[in-house]
């Protein structure tokens, strides 16, 4: 266990994020797979990310930009949690909810039944995946303040590109 003066020291170790799935097979042909992402210090082993990933926001530079961001992620991520959550819920309502009109006797269509676990299912992946990259680019800009060297830097030069609709010249630098 680490105690707060050793933490101080990890703060300037690059970040690596690793997904590990595992997948049981059952003689009756069905499959599970579960899927949990690690994040990695430079030289040591993989540990898992905790709730909302705050074993790995405590290895993190103290950088505005980084923090920031990573609060961002929380926020995100937190909000996507919550709608998971309303997903099961209103579709469930909606499975055993009587699918007259209260107002008409009329019965309703299949949308105005299950438009509410619609929405929060729409809205719990657009989330997921903006905290996604949220929190790949907190990861970036960690690993970029701390100048991780695993990484070669590099630019080049494009005098013209291939994309129709960005035809000239250019400069792309990658870290």
């Amino acid at each position: 266990m680490l105690s707060i003066l050793d933490l101080s020291g990890q703060q300037d170790l690059p970040i690596t994020l690793s997904t590990e799935v595992s997948t049981t097979y059952y003689t009756n042909g069905t499959s599970q797979s579960r899927s949990r992402m690690f994040f990695q210090l430079a030289g040591e082993s993989p540990q898992r990310m905790g709730f909302l990933c705050r074993r790995m926001g405590r290895h993190l530079s103290e950088a505005d930009a980084v923090q920031s961001e990573f609060k961002s992620f929380q926020t995100l991520a937190g909000i996507s949690q919550a709608l998971a959550l309303a997903t099961s819920a209103t579709l469930l309502s909606a499975i055993f909810s009587d699918p007259t009109d209260e107002i008409t006797g009329e019965e309703k269509g299949w949308f105005q039944v299950y438009q509410w676990p619609i929405y929060c299912g729409v809205g719990y992946l657009a989330t997921g995946y903006i905290a996604s990259n949220k929190l790949t680019k907190t990861v970036e800009l960690h690993n970029g303040l701390i100048g991780d060297a695993t990484h070669p830097v590099f630019i080049d030069f494009q005098p013209v590109t291939l994309n129709p609709s960005a035809i000239g010249p250019g400069v792309r630098i990658r870290f």
